[in-house]
């Protein structure tokens, strides 16, 4: 993903304008630090269990999958048709996150070193390369995010992004146009990576479009094509935003988005991302150790922490994702207005 210096630059200056909330204590971070260890002790124990849970979750997630694109979507007519679209997009993103996130990046799906361990490990880290995703590439990104999150080296930076970079995800297909730079899923410039990924995408494509023919027109199936990849791309980019934006740099400052329905829809499953925060705090934890370690943190964060860093406690998502959006455009007409000011003033005489 592309970085702006003027990004960097206006949110070095939001977080001294603005007064953004009490941040993580360095007893509260130790606390989940030890709790993480714990953790990761009892899971070397449950390595067998561990696995079997993410082969039913893996092969029960793409089964379905499989079974909506391929059987619903060739079935069903009318409306049906491109609801359909829509719910193979939400899976889809389910899928990607599960396999380029917890599969490709931090190697938490599948441990040990068996051999059925690590044939699922190479099959879950690609299963995404289907979908038009370089795990190769969202791997570097991610784990740059992680060691030097909300600076110039953050490989997937959403501290502030300016609001028509973000803007540009919502519309149809924009993981696939040039001019969208504001993505982690791949990179614009060409790859053996990417182009395995898009031979493996193209394939799906030609799937899904063989296996609808003769119900639908060619009109009809480009347009379900275009709804599950777009609202698979989109997803992922209102949830990665609403983590990190206008919040201070550090791997520590993050929001948790908690186990409501929203968070579980935005964060891609409970397998995604819904406790982010958590996961910036203990990053080795799987996922049903992230939402542990949420209501963990629950327990030691105060009120007007958890407001800042966990807003869905008491708030619904729409009204707070349109809040983010809307201070994000307030304050880039700001440093827009500054930057104005400060050149009409160095060019005056």
């Amino acid at each position: 993903m592309k970085i702006y210096p003027e990004e960097i630059k206006a949110h070095k200056l939001y977080m001294m304008e603005e007064q953004i909330g009490p941040e993580l204590k360095r007893d509260q971070v130790d606390i989940m630090k030890k709790w993480e260890i714990e953790f990761l002790t009892k899971l070397k124990k449950r390595k067998f269990s561990h696995n079997l849970l993410n082969f039913i979750i893996l092969v029960t997630c793409l089964s379905l999958w499989i079974r909506l694109v391929f059987v619903v979507g060739s079935e069903v007519a009318g409306s049906l048709y491109y609801i359909t679209a829509v719910l193979a997009g939400v899976m889809t993103y389910s899928l990607t996150i599960l396999s380029t996130h917890e599969g490709a990046t931090h190697k938490l799906l599948f441990l040990g070193s068996s051999y059925f361990s690590r044939v699922m490990r190479f099959l879950s880290s690609n299963l995404s390369r289907f979908f038009f995703v370089d795990p190769l590439y969202y791997h570097s990104m991610h784990l740059d995010h992680h060691n030097h999150t909300g600076t110039d080296k953050d490989g997937a930076y959403t501290n502030f992004v300016w609001p028509s970079r973000f803007l540009i995800t919502l519309i149809p297909l924009a993981g696939a146009l040039p001019f969208c730079d504001y993505k982690v899923h791949s990179s614009n410039k060409r790859s053996k990576s990417k182009f395995i990924s898009e031979c493996l995408g193209v394939t799906t494509i030609i799937l899904i479009s063989i296996s609808h023919w003769g119900n639908h027109s060619m009109a009809q199936i480009l347009l379900f094509n275009i709804l599950f990849l777009s609202v698979s791309f989109s997803l992922d980019r209102i949830r990665e935003t609403v983590d990190h934006n206008l919040l201070p740099a550090g791997s520590t400052s993050a929001r948790s988005l908690g186990t409501g329905f929203w968070a579980i829809l935005i964060g891609g499953g409970p397998w995604g991302q819904p406790c982010h925060l958590t996961h910036h705090l203990c990053p080795s934890l799987p996922w049903y150790g992230q939402i542990m370690g949420h209501h963990k943190l629950k327990e030691i964060l105060s009120d007007e922490q958890k407001k800042m860093l966990m807003p869905l406690e008491k708030r619904n998502f729409l009204f707070f994702f349109v809040d983010v959006v809307l201070k994000n455009i307030k304050y880039a007409k700001k440093v827009e207005e500054q930057e104005i000011k400060g050149r009409l003033e160095h060019e005056r005489p």
